[in-house]
Protein backbone atom coordinates (compact mmCIF):
# COMPACT_ATOMS: atom_id res chain seq x y z
CA UNK A 1 0.00 0.00 0.00
CA UNK A 2 3.24 2.43 0.91
CA UNK A 3 4.52 1.48 -2.52
CA UNK A 4 0.97 2.58 -4.51
CA UNK A 5 0.50 5.98 -2.52
CA UNK A 6 3.82 6.82 -3.78
CA UNK A 7 3.18 6.74 -6.93
CA UNK A 8 -0.70 7.85 -6.98
CA UNK A 9 0.62 11.36 -7.50
CA UNK A 10 3.14 10.58 -10.35
CA UNK A 11 2.17 11.78 -13.64
CA UNK A 12 1.28 9.17 -15.92
CA UNK A 13 1.56 9.67 -20.16
CA UNK A 14 1.18 7.41 -23.00
CA UNK A 15 3.99 6.20 -24.36
CA UNK A 16 5.75 8.81 -26.69
CA UNK A 17 6.35 7.67 -30.61
CA UNK A 18 8.56 9.04 -33.56
CA UNK A 19 5.78 9.78 -36.29
CA UNK A 20 5.51 7.15 -38.39
CA UNK A 21 4.81 9.86 -41.46
CA UNK A 22 7.99 11.50 -40.67
CA UNK A 23 10.01 8.69 -40.43
CA UNK A 24 9.20 7.56 -43.84
CA UNK A 25 9.72 10.76 -45.20
CA UNK A 26 13.32 10.34 -44.35
CA UNK A 27 13.48 7.19 -45.62
CA UNK A 28 13.82 5.81 -42.38
CA UNK A 29 10.28 3.52 -41.93
CA UNK A 30 11.39 0.57 -44.07
CA UNK A 31 14.81 0.17 -42.24
CA UNK A 32 13.14 0.38 -38.92
CA UNK A 33 11.24 -2.43 -40.09
CA UNK A 34 13.65 -4.39 -41.71
CA UNK A 35 15.88 -4.15 -38.09
CA UNK A 36 13.48 -5.07 -35.94
CA UNK A 37 11.88 -7.82 -38.36
CA UNK A 38 15.81 -8.89 -37.39
CA UNK A 39 15.65 -8.56 -34.31
CA UNK A 40 12.44 -10.56 -33.77
CA UNK A 41 10.58 -7.26 -32.39
CA UNK A 42 8.45 -6.60 -35.05
CA UNK A 43 5.16 -7.64 -33.35
CA UNK A 44 6.62 -5.36 -30.25
CA UNK A 45 8.13 -2.30 -32.00
CA UNK A 46 5.30 0.37 -33.19
CA UNK A 47 3.14 1.40 -30.02
CA UNK A 48 1.87 4.22 -31.70
CA UNK A 49 -2.01 3.15 -31.33
CA UNK A 50 -1.35 1.50 -27.72
CA UNK A 51 -2.90 3.50 -25.14
CA UNK A 52 -1.38 4.01 -21.77
CA UNK A 53 -3.40 3.58 -18.61
CA UNK A 54 -2.83 4.89 -15.20
CA UNK A 55 -4.61 2.53 -13.77
CA UNK A 56 -3.26 -0.23 -15.20
CA UNK A 57 0.27 0.98 -14.64
CA UNK A 58 -0.25 2.13 -10.87
CA UNK A 59 -1.61 -1.47 -9.91
CA UNK A 60 1.20 -3.18 -12.07
CA UNK A 61 3.98 -1.21 -10.83
CA UNK A 62 2.83 -1.58 -7.08
CA UNK A 63 3.00 -5.06 -7.18
CA UNK A 64 5.90 -5.36 -9.32
CA UNK A 65 8.60 -7.98 -8.24
CA UNK A 66 11.22 -9.75 -9.92
CA UNK A 67 13.98 -12.83 -9.49
CA UNK A 68 16.21 -14.51 -11.37
CA UNK A 69 13.51 -17.10 -12.85
CA UNK A 70 10.09 -14.72 -12.63
CA UNK A 71 8.51 -11.92 -12.85
CA UNK A 72 5.63 -11.06 -10.58
CA UNK A 73 3.02 -8.92 -10.66
CA UNK A 74 -1.12 -7.80 -10.81
CA UNK A 75 -3.13 -5.63 -13.52
CA UNK A 76 -7.18 -5.76 -12.85
CA UNK A 77 -6.84 -7.93 -9.76
CA UNK A 78 -5.51 -10.56 -11.75
CA UNK A 79 -1.97 -12.30 -10.74
CA UNK A 80 0.63 -13.24 -13.03
CA UNK A 81 3.91 -15.12 -12.00
CA UNK A 82 5.25 -15.51 -14.84
CA UNK A 83 8.63 -17.07 -16.51
CA UNK A 84 11.01 -14.60 -18.33
CA UNK A 85 10.59 -16.20 -21.57
CA UNK A 86 6.48 -16.32 -21.16
CA UNK A 87 6.34 -12.49 -20.23
CA UNK A 88 8.58 -11.71 -22.94
CA UNK A 89 6.39 -13.05 -25.70
CA UNK A 90 3.60 -11.59 -24.07
CA UNK A 91 4.89 -7.99 -25.11
CA UNK A 92 5.48 -9.27 -28.59
CA UNK A 93 9.65 -10.60 -28.84
CA UNK A 94 10.39 -13.31 -30.85
CA UNK A 95 13.40 -14.53 -28.75
CA UNK A 96 12.81 -14.68 -25.19
CA UNK A 97 15.42 -16.75 -24.05
CA UNK A 98 18.82 -14.59 -25.86
CA UNK A 99 20.69 -13.13 -23.11
CA UNK A 100 22.09 -9.78 -23.81
CA UNK A 101 25.33 -10.10 -22.31
CA UNK A 102 26.36 -13.36 -23.35
CA UNK A 103 25.92 -12.66 -27.11
CA UNK A 104 27.40 -9.00 -27.27
CA UNK A 105 30.37 -9.78 -25.03
CA UNK A 106 32.26 -9.53 -27.68
CA UNK A 107 31.53 -5.88 -28.64
CA UNK A 108 34.60 -3.41 -28.05
CA UNK A 109 32.93 0.08 -27.04
CA UNK A 110 35.93 1.75 -27.84
CA UNK A 111 35.60 0.69 -31.31
CA UNK A 112 31.69 0.74 -31.68
CA UNK A 113 31.52 3.87 -31.13
CA UNK A 114 34.15 5.11 -33.28
CA UNK A 115 32.54 3.03 -35.66
CA UNK A 116 29.19 5.24 -36.04
CA UNK A 117 30.66 8.20 -34.82
CA UNK A 118 34.39 8.32 -35.89
CA UNK A 119 35.14 10.17 -32.49
CA UNK A 120 37.31 8.28 -29.86
CA UNK A 121 35.84 7.17 -26.39
CA UNK A 122 37.08 9.19 -23.80
CA UNK A 123 35.02 7.54 -21.18
CA UNK A 124 32.27 10.92 -20.70
CA UNK A 125 28.70 10.47 -21.15
CA UNK A 126 28.58 10.06 -24.87
CA UNK A 127 25.28 11.73 -26.52
CA UNK A 128 23.14 10.28 -29.48
CA UNK A 129 23.89 13.66 -31.10
CA UNK A 130 27.47 12.71 -32.52
CA UNK A 131 25.80 9.29 -34.05
CA UNK A 132 26.47 10.43 -37.89
CA UNK A 133 24.11 7.44 -39.46
CA UNK A 134 20.54 8.82 -39.72
CA UNK A 135 19.32 4.84 -39.08
CA UNK A 136 21.48 4.41 -36.08
CA UNK A 137 20.83 8.00 -34.50
CA UNK A 138 16.71 7.60 -34.44
CA UNK A 139 16.92 4.18 -33.27
CA UNK A 140 18.38 5.14 -30.19
CA UNK A 141 16.03 7.86 -30.20
CA UNK A 142 13.35 4.71 -30.37
CA UNK A 143 15.24 2.82 -27.75
CA UNK A 144 14.99 5.84 -24.94
CA UNK A 145 11.59 6.53 -25.68
CA UNK A 146 10.35 3.19 -25.38
CA UNK A 147 12.43 0.33 -23.78
CA UNK A 148 13.83 2.36 -21.39
CA UNK A 149 11.72 6.16 -21.27
CA UNK A 150 13.84 8.30 -18.99
CA UNK A 151 14.13 11.42 -18.52
CA UNK A 152 17.34 12.76 -20.58
CA UNK A 153 17.12 10.48 -23.77
CA UNK A 154 20.70 12.39 -25.46
CA UNK A 155 23.04 10.18 -23.42
CA UNK A 156 23.57 7.04 -24.58
CA UNK A 157 24.51 4.38 -21.70
CA UNK A 158 26.19 0.61 -21.62
CA UNK A 159 23.05 -0.93 -22.41
CA UNK A 160 21.86 1.33 -25.34
CA UNK A 161 25.26 0.82 -26.78
CA UNK A 162 24.77 -3.03 -26.80
CA UNK A 163 21.38 -2.95 -28.42
CA UNK A 164 22.79 -0.60 -31.38
CA UNK A 165 25.70 -3.00 -31.85
CA UNK A 166 23.15 -5.93 -31.46
CA UNK A 167 20.97 -4.34 -34.09
CA UNK A 168 23.42 -3.26 -36.55
CA UNK A 169 25.22 -7.00 -36.37
CA UNK A 170 21.56 -8.49 -36.62
CA UNK A 171 22.07 -10.22 -33.21
CA UNK A 172 18.95 -10.88 -31.39
CA UNK A 173 18.39 -10.25 -27.62
CA UNK A 174 16.00 -10.42 -25.20
CA UNK A 175 15.46 -7.22 -23.10
CA UNK A 176 12.26 -7.72 -20.69
CA UNK A 177 14.67 -8.59 -17.23
CA UNK A 178 16.83 -5.01 -18.33
CA UNK A 179 13.11 -3.26 -18.85
CA UNK A 180 11.40 -4.80 -15.44
CA UNK A 181 14.70 -3.07 -13.46
CA UNK A 182 14.17 -0.47 -15.44
CA UNK A 183 10.50 0.40 -14.32
CA UNK A 184 11.70 -0.41 -11.11
CA UNK A 185 14.01 2.51 -10.80
CA UNK A 186 11.92 4.91 -12.73
CA UNK A 187 9.24 4.27 -10.19
CA UNK A 188 11.23 5.31 -7.29
CA UNK A 189 12.57 8.48 -9.50
CA UNK A 190 11.27 11.84 -8.24
CA UNK A 191 7.98 13.18 -8.65
CA UNK A 192 8.50 15.52 -11.50
CA UNK A 193 9.42 12.93 -13.83
CA UNK A 194 6.63 11.20 -15.37
CA UNK A 195 5.53 7.16 -16.43
CA UNK A 196 5.97 7.16 -19.84
CA UNK A 197 6.07 2.73 -20.57
CA UNK A 198 2.38 2.80 -19.45
CA UNK A 199 1.48 1.49 -23.44
CA UNK A 200 3.89 -1.25 -22.54
CA UNK A 201 1.86 -2.93 -20.18
CA UNK A 202 -1.59 -1.78 -21.48
CA UNK A 203 -0.06 -4.10 -24.43
CA UNK A 204 0.72 -7.08 -22.01
CA UNK A 205 -3.07 -7.05 -21.04
CA UNK A 206 -4.06 -6.44 -24.70
CA UNK A 207 -2.14 -9.94 -25.01
CA UNK A 208 -3.50 -11.77 -22.37
CA UNK A 209 -7.23 -10.18 -22.98
CA UNK A 210 -7.79 -8.80 -20.08
CA UNK A 211 -9.31 -5.27 -21.62
CA UNK A 212 -13.21 -6.22 -22.87
CA UNK A 213 -15.01 -3.26 -22.12
CA UNK A 214 -12.17 -1.61 -20.17
CA UNK A 215 -11.85 2.16 -20.78
CA UNK A 216 -9.96 3.99 -18.53
CA UNK A 217 -7.16 5.09 -20.49
CA UNK A 218 -5.22 8.29 -20.06
CA UNK A 219 -6.92 11.32 -21.65
CA UNK A 220 -4.19 13.61 -22.05
CA UNK A 221 -2.95 13.81 -25.64
CA UNK A 222 0.25 11.30 -26.39
CA UNK A 223 3.33 13.41 -27.58
CA UNK A 224 3.86 12.43 -31.27
CA UNK A 225 7.89 13.75 -32.30
CA UNK A 226 7.85 15.24 -35.93
CA UNK A 227 10.43 16.97 -37.58
CA UNK A 228 10.64 20.59 -35.82
CA UNK A 229 11.46 18.26 -32.37
CA UNK A 230 14.33 17.43 -34.33
CA UNK A 231 15.36 20.29 -35.51
CA UNK A 232 15.21 22.18 -32.39
CA UNK A 233 17.23 19.41 -30.64
CA UNK A 234 19.94 20.53 -33.70
CA UNK A 235 19.77 16.91 -35.22
CA UNK A 236 17.97 18.23 -38.43
CA UNK A 237 17.91 20.86 -40.03
CA UNK A 238 15.19 22.14 -42.55
CA UNK A 239 15.66 23.44 -46.03
CA UNK A 240 13.71 24.40 -48.85
CA UNK A 241 10.55 22.13 -50.21
CA UNK A 242 9.79 20.51 -46.80
CA UNK A 243 13.67 18.85 -47.19
CA UNK A 244 15.57 17.56 -43.84
CA UNK A 245 19.38 17.02 -43.54
CA UNK A 246 20.90 15.33 -41.08
CA UNK A 247 23.50 17.45 -39.54
CA UNK A 248 27.10 15.64 -38.72
CA UNK A 249 28.32 16.25 -35.74
CA UNK A 250 31.00 18.71 -35.13
CA UNK A 251 31.32 19.32 -38.84
CA UNK A 252 29.63 22.50 -40.98
CA UNK A 253 28.32 19.03 -43.16
CA UNK A 254 24.40 18.10 -43.67
CA UNK A 255 23.20 15.23 -45.07
CA UNK A 256 20.21 15.32 -47.26
CA UNK A 257 17.36 12.61 -45.89
CA UNK A 258 16.56 10.33 -47.28
CA UNK A 259 20.36 9.12 -48.18
CA UNK A 260 20.03 5.73 -49.56
CA UNK A 261 24.12 5.13 -49.08
CA UNK A 262 23.70 5.29 -45.57
CA UNK A 263 20.83 2.61 -45.06
CA UNK A 264 22.79 -0.07 -42.27
CA UNK A 265 22.00 -3.24 -43.85
CA UNK A 266 23.69 -2.02 -47.50
CA UNK A 267 27.33 -2.46 -46.99
CA UNK A 268 28.59 1.14 -46.97
CA UNK A 269 29.78 2.87 -44.98
CA UNK A 270 28.20 4.02 -41.95
CA UNK A 271 29.04 7.48 -41.84
CA UNK A 272 29.02 10.30 -44.49
CA UNK A 273 32.82 11.40 -45.75
CA UNK A 274 32.82 14.93 -43.91
CA UNK A 275 36.17 16.58 -42.53
CA UNK A 276 35.75 17.26 -38.69
CA UNK A 277 36.43 20.62 -36.89
CA UNK A 278 36.34 21.29 -33.12
CA UNK A 279 33.40 23.78 -31.97
CA UNK A 280 33.73 26.85 -30.74
CA UNK A 281 31.19 28.96 -28.23
CA UNK A 282 28.05 29.95 -29.86
CA UNK A 283 24.29 30.57 -29.72
CA UNK A 284 22.67 27.63 -27.73
CA UNK A 285 20.71 25.04 -29.55
CA UNK A 286 17.04 26.39 -28.29
CA UNK A 287 17.96 29.88 -29.45
CA UNK A 288 19.23 28.68 -33.26
CA UNK A 289 16.22 27.01 -33.40
CA UNK A 290 13.69 29.54 -31.99
CA UNK A 291 15.27 32.15 -34.66
CA UNK A 292 14.67 29.34 -37.20
CA UNK A 293 11.38 29.66 -36.69
CA UNK A 294 10.66 25.41 -34.71
CA UNK A 295 10.05 26.73 -31.35
CA UNK A 296 7.57 23.62 -30.95
CA UNK A 297 9.10 20.62 -29.32
CA UNK A 298 6.52 18.32 -30.17
CA UNK A 299 3.15 17.13 -31.28
CA UNK A 300 0.30 15.63 -29.83
CA UNK A 301 -2.34 13.58 -31.08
Amino acid sequence: MEKLEELRNREFIHTKVISLDFLQSMGLDDEFTEVFEKMGWDEFWDLSNVKGSKILTLEFLSTLRITLEKIYFRVLNNEFDLPWDVFSTCLGFDNPNIKMENVTKHMNKKEFWYEITRENYEGWQPRNSHICNPTLLFLHQWIGHTLFPRDDIRIVGEIDTRILFAMLHKIQISLVVEMAKHWIRASSQPRRWAIEFTSVITKFCAYQNQLNNFDRYIITSRVVLHKRFYIQGQYLKGGANNSVFLKVYNTHETSLLPCEELKIYNGNPLLPMCKRHMRHAGPTTRAIARAAGDDDDSDYE
